[in-house]
């Protein structure tokens, strides 16, 4: 049987919750670069300024409930008995879940699937 073990990639389903979060970020994000002109490129702003580098962009494919994302193990307590998930998403950002159930629904990790 496979154990849980620091690098190993899972698959996570993700809930309603870190959907909307995720959603309503990258909404933010566009509504920010629509509000604000970029300065084009080579130019720099001042810190702090809009645009400016350091700003965090949120965006990538629609998530919604249940959809699976590829996650890495970033942290293994003891005896394998729970773990910390870092999840990647389609996209350039991605959610950290704090000891996440083993299992198939939403807010849940499992194994790959072998495909061979």
């Amino acid at each position: 049987m496979t154990r849980p073990a620091l690098g190993r990639i899972v698959h996570y389903r993700v809930t309603t919750e870190e959907a909307e979060a995720t959603r309503r970020r990258r909404q933010d994000f566009l509504a920010f670069n629509r509000k604000h002109n970029w300065l084009p490129e080579g130019q720099r702003r001042i810190s702090g300024e809009p645009g400016a580098t350091g700003h965090q962009a949120h965006y990538g494919s629609h998530v919604e409930e249940g959809d699976t994302f590829p996650a890495i193990m970033t942290y293994v307590g003891e005896d394998g008995a729970w773990v910390n998930l870092q999840v990647f998403l389609d996209g350039n950002d991605s959610l950290y879940v704090i000891d996440p159930e083993f299992g198939d629904e939403p807010g849940q990790w499992s194994w790959p699937l072998d495909t061979e």
